[in-house]
């Protein structure tokens, strides 16, 4: 038998032994500890899951029939094109040149207390977010080194 044959029906080491190039079954504990610690988190997150799962799914249904209550009572209903037509040609003819034109002092005023209500709003959801009345809580560069 040749060299070259009996490279050919060897097959390399790595392959009869994946997980490591030992021979010995003792090189393996780590890997299998390793390998029962991550079953034993993958097993602690399914069953999280699992637990979360069913007042996910009566949440849903419950705010779904809620929703098909207010639907029904409030007698909406979706838009049809026609509506969409409307609605278009209208936002149109507002923007005209000549419609602008025609607007009187009391209807820029009207626009601009409906503008100043948005921007209110707009800063009050910056105030919540940031949680903070002026500005962000931004550290220095000295704080980021102190806080090590």
């Amino acid at each position: 038998m040749s060299a070259i044959q009996r490279f050919l029906d060897t097959p390399p080491q790595y392959l009869k032994y994946p997980f490591s190039f030992s021979l010995s079954p003792f090189d393996h504990i780590k890997e299998i500890k390793m390998a029962s610690k991550f079953i034993g988190c993958a097993q602690v997150y399914l069953n999280k899951f699992v637990a979360l799962q069913k007042p996910i799914i009566y949440n849903t249904k419950v705010a779904v029939e809620v929703a098909k209550q207010v639907y029904t009572k409030e007698g909406m209903a979706f838009p049809t094109g026609a509506q969409f037509t409307q609605a278009q040609q209208s936002l149109q003819n507002a923007l005209k040149v000549s419609t602008l034109k025609n607007l009187t002092f009391s209807d820029v005023a009207k626009g601009g207390v409906v503008l100043a209500e948005i921007y209110t709003f707009f800063l009050i959801g910056e105030i919540v977010g940031r949680r903070n009345l002026i500005g962000y809580n931004v550290k220095s560069e000295e704080d980021a080194h102190n806080a090590h």
